[in-house]
């Protein structure tokens, strides 16, 4: 099976989507060691700004750009469908993540995180975009139940 990613006429800059997995690490990391349980609101919001609207919008990628202009570093630009991909993919894991964990499930909860934390490491350190793999094995799934 050849690996098809999402296509988009857009393209992001992907020293900024590094950033916003950085970003999301610690800011799942904080909900869970800290009482601020309220920060995965926030989180949840910023994937679903980056996912579902504008990404322009989002704090993360507001964030981001701030810090790779004052650091004068070069963009790399690629492809944003599998960022808007993975952006929809993380708005679903901080929203089970959430949910898991006010209805008393915590363990679950740190599980969803666990899982979201390996994905952005993957992204924030080795540029491996987890739903660039994924996407092809759910279009197939899709396409053989149609």
């Amino acid at each position: 099976m050849s690996q098809v990613c999402p296509i988009s006429f857009q393209q992001v800059n992907e020293k900024g989507a590094q950033i916003n997995a950085v970003l999301t690490i610690v800011f799942v990391l904080i909900f869970l060691f800290s009482p601020a349980k309220w920060i995965i609101l926030f989180l949840a919001g910023d994937f679903l700004v980056r996912g579902f609207f504008n990404q322009s919008y989002s704090a993360f990628n507001i964030v981001g750009g701030s810090l790779l202009r004052y650091g004068n570093v070069a963009p790399v630009m690629v492809n944003a469908g599998p960022k808007l991909f993975a952006a929809k993919i993380g708005f679903i894991f901080v929203s089970l993540i959430g949910l898991t964990w006010f209805l008393d499930y915590q363990k679950t909860a740190v599980l969803f995180a666990a899982v979201l934390v390996l994905f952005a490491t993957l992204e924030a350190v080795f540029k491996f975009c987890v739903a660039c793999k994924v996407y092809p094995l759910l279009r197939k799934l899709i396409t053989a139940a149609s």
